[in-house]
C-alpha cells in the first residue's frame, strides 16, 4: 500500500517536472508573404510633381514647380513646403489641398542643377522628396530619386 507522504512527494515532483519543461509554445514564427510595390514616375504618385524650366540662360531659369494631391478622398494636405536655393514657399497656404487639386508657384533665377526640396504632410501621411533643376526649356517629371510615404 502506498502511504500518503509518497503520493505528496510524486505530485511535487511531478509539478516541479512541469514547471522546468516545454509548454510547446511558439518562441518564433516564419512566414512567406509576397510582396508587391508599383514604382510610379513623379507625376503619377501620390504627391504628383511636375518641373518646369524657361528662360534658361548663364546657369540659371525660371522653375515652375507644379504639385498635386492625388492621395484617395479625404487624405487633404495641410503643409506642402517647397524649397529651392534657401527660398521656401508653403503650396497649401489657402488652408489645405484636397485630393485632385493642384497648387503651383515660379522661383525665379534657380541655378540649374540645385535641388527642389518638397516636404508635404496631412491627415495621417507624409511625403518628402528632392528632385533637381533641370536645365534647358524643359519639363522634367521623371524619378530621380526614392520618394519617401509615411
Amino acid at each position: 500500500m502506498i502511504d500518503r507522504r509518497q503520493v505528496v512527494l510524486v505530485a511535487a515532483l511531478l509539478a516541479s517536472l512541469a514547471l522546468v519543461s516545454n509548454t510547446a509554445a511558439y518562441s518564433s514564427v516564419h512566414a512567406d508573404r509576397g510582396v508587391q510595390v508599383q514604382v510610379v514616375g513623379d507625376e503619377d504618385a501620390y504627391l504628383g510633381l511636375q518641373r518646369t524650366t524657361t528662360n534658361a540662360s548663364n546657369g540659371t531659369a525660371d522653375l515652375d514647380v507644379t504639385v498635386s494631391n492625388q492621395f484617395a478622398a479625404g487624405t487633404d494636405l495641410t503643409e506642402i513646403e517647397t524649397s529651392v536655393d534657401g527660398t521656401a514657399v508653403d503650396l497649401a497656404s489657402g488652408g489645405s489641398l484636397a485630393p485632385g487639386e493642384t497648387s503651383s508657384h515660379t522661383f525665379a533665377n534657380v541655378s540649374c542643377g540645385d535641388a527642389v526640396a518638397i516636404d508635404a504632410s496631412g491627415s495621417g501621411v507624409r511625403v518628402s522628396l528632392k528632385r533637381s533643376v533641370p536645365c534647358g526649356n524643359t519639363s522634367l517629371t521623371t524619378e530621380e530619386t526614392t520618394n519617401e510615404t509615411t
